[in-house]
């Protein structure tokens, strides 16, 4: 099958296995595994696959042969060949023996009707059993499946969890039915089918399996690697289910959903559990919102920094999808804002600069220094015999400089102005375009001077 084709068709299984496929989809399938020969056998290889992983995510256990068919049991030719047998096989005449003549009493036999004599110790030892039998049948229905880790919680920024001070990382995290509240901060957490996912408080959510999460309400974006294909978010009245992706969903205290697509394709379900539900095909670019009565899907504008996607406690970074400016870095911002005019680093020493230490030109400082910025890896100058000029703190090192001079002038700043001896302080300009203001981004090096970020 062709790769759209293949999508499609492990579309319409996903729907098939969650009861939520319409009759005319149900259709397609049929035709499609009537015509197809290949269709069949891919769709016994998902079921079986499937099948594979239910088993898992119901008893918890991970090993590493924990449910296969064996090639000789499951051989695809055999079953082919089998079928076409069945198919043009002549018709075998069946013979019926005759039902064997009903026996006759020769005499009537009386007996008398035995006294039967109740143990009472027996009795009651029986009716303690059997509802000790129903206490444990009513206990697992209630309980549900046992709980098995199936994420953990690999970074947070100001994270505060309610009632639980264990939530800190590396912990593993199962699956439940109790839900798990996020008051304050960002958390991100990886599952073991190879999902990302952000959380932004306040948020309360529980992971049903591991390739699904369900979101009381909060802010959550989720990266899905290929392994974690068909990873899905559940909310109170919508569900949406990955086909390889980048999205956000937002799920609001006010019962409204909304889905921005970032990358790659899912599918929407919208609509409360055990009601009707939509079905729309999600694309990168494309926004839904779900609505918390009649669930009515309509088209909202795509936010790009609606949800937070990446976090770094090392470095307090946490990243929305806006753009980083490095020359906000180099101003002693984060790169999303903060960053001061003129601010940069001292090429001699790796320490914060305001201003010019000298207007002399210097020589005899080739080399590496590390930068006082904790966004910054370093700054360096190329040495005037040329050769290998170390470019990072990893020892990272290029021949590139062909022949440097070994002088330089100034330090590296965040702006965009130019000041000489004789040549009063001046805004640079590029195609008419002044450089160094908030919407112009820019900042000045010398030649000779080098500048690694993190």
């Amino acid at each position: 099958m062709m790769q759209e084709d293949q999508h499609e068709f492990y579309e319409l299984l996903f729907r098939l296995l969650d009861n939520e496929i319409s009759d005319q989809d149900f259709a397609r399938l049929s035709d499609r595994l009537n015509a197809d020969k290949n269709a069949r056998r891919a769709y016994c290889q998902f079921m079986q696959d499937y099948s594979a992983m239910s088993i898992r995510a119901t008893t918890g256990i991970h090993q590493q042969h924990e449910f296969c068919l064996q090639n000789e049991l499951f051989d695809n030719n055999l079953w082919e060949l089998l079928s076409e047998e069945e198919d043009s096989a002549p018709s075998v005449q069946m013979f019926i023996p005759a039902p064997p003549p009903k026996p006759t009493v020769i005499r009537k036999v009386s007996r008398e009707r035995a006294i039967r004599t109740i143990n009472k110790t027996s009795l009651s030892i029986a009716v303690a059993s059997v509802a000790a039998l129903l206490l444990m049948v009513l206990y697992v229905r209630l309980s549900g499946p046992a709980p098995y880790e199936v994420a953990t919680l690999s970074d947070s920024i100001n994270a505060k969890w309610l009632s639980d001070a264990s939530m800190k990382p590396p912990v593993r995290i199962c699956s439940s039915t109790k839900p798990i509240q996020l008051l304050e901060g960002v958390a991100k957490l990886n599952t073991d089918d190879g999902v990302e996912i952000v959380l932004e408080a306040p948020t309360e959510f529980r992971f049903v399996s591991y390739s699904e999460i369900a979101l009381s309400y909060g802010k959550l974006f989720a990266r899905v690697s290929e392994q974690g294909y068909g990873f899905s978010v559940a909310t109170p009245n919508a569900k949406v289910v990955d086909l390889g992706t980048e999205f956000a969903v937002l799920c609001h205290i006010d019962g409204n959903t909304e889905v921005h697509m970032y990358k790659g394709r899912a599918n929407l379900f919208a609509g409360q559990k055990n009601k009707n539900k939509i079905s729309e095909l999600l694309t990168a670019g494309l926004a839904k919102k779900v609505g918390r009565d009649d669930s009515a899907v309509e088209d909202i504008s795509l936010q790009e920094n609606i949800v937070t996607r990446s976090i770094d406690s090392k470095t307090s970074f946490a990243w929305k999808g806006q753009n980083l400016s490095l020359s906000d870095i180099v101003g002693g911002g984060s790169g999303f804002g903060g960053g001061k005019m003129n601010q940069g680093v001292d090429v001699a020493t790796g320490q914060t600069a305001v201003r010019l230490s000298s207007d002399d030109t210097l020589t005899g400082l080739a080399g590496f220094r590390t930068a006082e910025n904790k966004y910054i890896d370093g700054v360096f100058v190329p040495g005037a015999s040329g050769g290998n000029t170390q470019i990072a703190s990893d020892g990272s090192s290029t021949a590139a400089f062909s022949r440097p001079s070994g002088a330089f002038g100034g330090y590296i700043f965040n702006g965009a102005m130019h000041k000489g001896i004789t040549t009063p302080q001046h805004a640079l300009r590029l195609n008419n375009v002044t450089l160094g203001t908030p919407s112009t981004p820019a900042h000045c090096m010398h030649s000779n001077q080098g500048i690694t970020f993190d």
